[in-house]
């Protein structure tokens, strides 16, 4: 007789919403968002922290996404586990990467306006997360023809900002955002005047007459630098080019007027990108920057990136993948109403992993070893349930060998 081993099968875990202690204590009254662990051997529901591998050999755990019909995951044998793994909800952090002036390197410039142009490129290099491609580098190229300066600041974010040729495609600054930075002496605009701006608008207006003229430069903290091209009103002036941040009305003394402008850069932020499924689309993105030689400069990285963990994209994505386990292979079949979302996608989540080998019965003749594997999401807004769960789960996997602490 032969004994073989077989795909592994992961039972996804939802836990509460808002990560408020369970509500049911059997599987008979167990409600949505309860998470249980049962005896898989008697059925029995294991409470307090003294269960052991031996008291219970093999362990299964119940959830719930509607009142009264629980889902039972893999049985995890106690005594083949094989790992196991607590992960703390880490907040994601948009890389911010500059080239020329910055606020980490407040020397450097992009080349200054010259007599001659030229043609200045380089190429945005990014990790893609997107599902249909994964584990590959994208590169966005961009480029200018300018004398330098000002113009050439302006029209490389110009370029940058363009819409992504991506499959699926997506238009727009979904990907990254570039804005002009600069230095020079900054004003405030009128007295005390709010400024309200919107995106994809050259129009700005002020609560109170700003008194600028043609050709003054105004900075935003969230839009970047521009030049003044008109002014309509004593409370409306023309930007050279539309406005790249979020639309808002900025308070007074915010927006500046800034003078004796020597030195000009580029900054780029990766963006956090709201998604509409599990399939197509990214969530995070990592990049480097490389510049012709003509640029004489490096990029530099002013925030670094830090991939967050337990989102609740990528939370939703682990319990999509996890839908083979109740008989879902299809992703459109997850469009369907009687499966419901443990997963909210706003919200954030603590996860743990526990996995063993249990032996299986392929045939008379043939034995077969199973890797299963349990992966819990408690929501992050609380820890009840999570501390709940975890004084019962924690002692029971540490006689076992596996530290869930």
């Amino acid at each position: 007789m032969s004994t073989s081993k077989h795909q592994e099968v992961t039972s996804f875990v939802g836990g509460k919403s808002g990560g408020g202690a369970n509500v049911g204590t059997g599987l008979s009254n167990i409600k949505k968002g309860d998470i249980l662990i049962l005896n898989a051997d008697t059925g029995e529901v294991l409470t307090g922290g003294g269960n052991t591998i031996t008291t219970a050999p093999n362990i299964a755990f119940a959830s719930c996404v509607k009142d009264g019909i629980p889902i039972i995951s893999g049985v995890i044998n106690g005594k083949a586990l094989k790992a196991g793994s607590r992960q703390a909800y880490v907040a994601p952090v948009p890389q911010v990467s500059a080239f020329g002036y910055s606020s980490v390197n407040t020397a450097a410039t992009i080349p200054a306006a010259g007599s001659e142009y030229q043609t200045f490129s380089g190429a945005i290099v990014y990790d893609s997360e997107l599902r249909i491609r994964p584990n590959r580098q994208e590169r966005h190229e961009f480029s200018a023809y300018s004398k330098g300066g000002y113009d050439l600041a302006k029209n490389l974010v110009l370029d940058i900002n363009r819409d992504v040729d991506t499959n699926p495609r997506i238009a727009g600054d979904k990907l990254f955002t570039a804005v002009v930075t600069a230095n020079g002496s900054q004003a405030n605009i009128g007295t005390a005047a709010t400024a309200t701006v919107i995106k994809g608008s050259t129009k700005v207006t002020f609560s109170s007459a700003h008194g600028l003229s043609i050709g003054d430069i105004i900075y935003f903290p969230n839009g970047g630098v521009y030049t003044v091209y008109a002014v309509p009103s004593t409370t409306v002036i023309t930007l050279d080019y539309a406005y790249i941040g979020a639309s808002e009305v900025y308070l007074a003394d915010t927006v500046k007027e800034l003078t004796t402008v020597t030195l000009y850069g580029v900054q780029v932020t990766a963006k956090l990108l709201e998604r509409e499924n599990p399939v197509d689309q990214y969530s995070q993105i990592k990049f480097t920057i490389g510049l012709s030689e003509n640029f004489n400069l490096k990029e530099d990285v002013v925030t670094a990136y830090v991939r967050g963990v337990g989102s609740g994209w990528q939370v939703r994505d682990k319990e999509v993948s996890c839908l083979g386990w109740m008989g879902y292979t299809d992703r459109n079949d997850t469009k369907r109403n009687e499966y419901s979302f443990s997963t909210e996608v706003d919200k954030n989540y603590v996860t743990v992993s526990l996995s063993s080998e249990v032996g299986i019965q392929l045939d008379l003749q043939q034995n077969g070893v199973a890797p299963v594997t349990a992966f819990l999401a408690f929501d992050n807004a609380a820890s009840t349930q999570l501390d709940a769960v975890m004084a019962i789960l924690t002692p029971w996997a540490a006689t076992g060998g596996i530290d869930l602490s």
